[in-house]
């Protein structure tokens, strides 16, 4: 379709271009969604703040709708128009390549059933920590989301759930963080451990908590680095899907004696639970260490004579 992909531009041009198409998908989407709450809810324009932090909990479909939206149009959006200018085969560009490993699959549903208590226990801990009015306020509105689709009345609302706040996620911010942010980091500073770290704290700071920013970090370096040692980003997805949707699974069951809070809260005095899933995860990070396929030294966003997507052996 194009003479010249963006890869043959210096790496400067190619990110001013990609927060150019990522700015205008921002102003559609929040310029169209006053029309869209109000077609859904009649709220007029001048209740449209007060809506959004008093009354938007009341409206789970509407809510979930427009998170899911959201990520659509801030990270899908963005990440496959830029492959599809970037280079002549975007899918590989961003990493939807087949796992070259069998193995890798298994190893992957493993680590999401050890990541699972290990995140969810160091969040909690972190919660009894006195972080400030406006971490707590940050926290209430979280509850709200969780209290109003989270906690699910009916197999068919879980698995709607799972659906958008789940699967839907996984996928546009993998294509993102992982797919582009990456691989920006990586052209830049070379190391691998440093172009894992800064998309993963790009990650963590797009999802705008303070109580969360560890456990969200840590998932973010996770996810990265099972990105970079397996040069697959279908299993990053996988992970994601996995650690977002056994959570709404999760919630399903326990809603049903105590609310999501309490059933974290829990989490707390399972010290064996954790250090249990903690060594689950050292050891299925060890077999996919040696199981690895990774990304080549030379992934980047810049054009190089060399196959970059060769298996490094």
């Amino acid at each position: 379709m194009f003479k010249n992909y963006l890869r043959i531009q210096p790496p400067a041009i190619q990110l001013l271009i990609l927060l150019s198409f990522w700015s205008v998908l921002q102003i559609l989407f929040y310029s169209a969604l006053p029309t869209v709450v109000k077609l859904v809810s009649g709220i007029q324009f001048a209740d449209f703040n007060k809506f959004f932090a008093e009354e938007i909990y009341k409206y789970p479909s509407l809510l979930i709708g427009l998170n899911a939206t959201g990520a659509i149009f801030m990270f899908l959006l963005p990440a496959i128009i830029f492959a599809y200018l970037a280079d002549p085969e975007p899918r590989a560009y961003l990493g939807l390549v087949k796992p070259n490993k069998p193995v890798q699959i298994v190893l992957i549903i493993l680590l999401s059933l050890a990541l699972i208590p290990v995140i969810t226990i160091i969040g909690s801990w972190i919660k009894q920590l006195n972080l400030g009015d406006y971490s707590n306020k940050l926290d209430e509105q979280r509850n709200k989301v969780i209290q109003s689709y989270l906690i699910s009345g009916s197999v068919t609302k879980m698995l709607t759930n799972v659906f958008f706040i789940a699967l839907i996620p996984a996928v546009c911010e993998e294509l993102f963080f992982r797919g582009v942010v990456q691989r920006f980091a990586h052209t830049w500073f070379k190391k691998w451990w440093i172009s894992i770290g800064i998309s993963g704290l790009v990650f963590a700071a797009f999802h705008a908590s303070i109580s969360e920013f560890v456990p969200i970090l840590m998932a973010g370096l996770i996810l990265g680095w099972v990105y970079y040692i397996t040069g697959s980003l279908w299993l990053s997805i996988l992970l994601h899907l996995l650690n977002n949707g056994l959570q709404v699974v999760l919630a399903y069951f326990a809603s049903g004696s105590q609310d999501f809070e309490n059933f974290d809260k829990q989490a707390i005095s399972l010290l064996s639970t954790f250090a249990i899933a903690l060594v689950a995860m050292i050891v299925l990070i060890i077999r996919l260490i040696k199981n690895k396929t990774p990304l080549p030294n030379n992934w980047t966003v810049v054009h190089t004579e060399t196959d970059e997507r060769a298996e490094i052996q």
